[in-house]
């Protein structure tokens, strides 16, 4: 059954508007909506500390869909199938999580990061609404 969600509405409402006065380089205003859409359904990902041990201070680090979040080091084993990730993509996740829809334009990154940090998100979503594929994606990818 479907159910109304007003916050959805308002972010998409938003998010429209805002795209409608944007030129170019959409991604990461997209990672941003992607994250803030996963929030708002409940999926907010864990990045302030590893998602299974709590550890804060982390040289290098690993982003388990299926647990939600960051790992450290010590808890990589804990799941096999957890996503590397360089400083930068996680700094392009944790900034889009944490700014305003007006503010996403600004957050820098190689299109390489960018794209990688895209993608885990939208495996991320997809992996958490238990779904395959979104069909609607195929409209976002022919915008960026």
């Amino acid at each position: 059954m479907e159910q109304e969600n007003q916050l959805l509405y308002e972010l998409l409402k938003k998010a429209l508007g805002l795209l409608n006065t944007m030129e170019g380089d959409f991604l990461s205003f997209i990672i941003g909506y992607e994250l803030k859409f996963a929030s708002f359904l409940g999926y907010r990902p864990v990045l302030d500390s590893c998602v299974s041990c709590g550890e804060r201070e982390m040289e290098a680090m690993r982003f388990s869909i299926s647990q939600g979040g960051i790992l450290c080091p010590k808890c990589f084993s804990k799941d096999g199938f957890s996503k590397v990730i360089n400083r930068e993509i996680y700094d392009i996740i944790y900034k889009a999580l944490y700014s305003s829809l007006e503010d996403l334009r600004k957050i820098a990154g190689s299109d390489q990061d960018l794209t990688r940090a895209h993608n885990l998100l939208v495996d991320y979503i997809l992996y958490s609404i238990d779904r395959q594929k979104f069909n609607s994606l195929a409209l976002l990818e022919t915008i960026v």
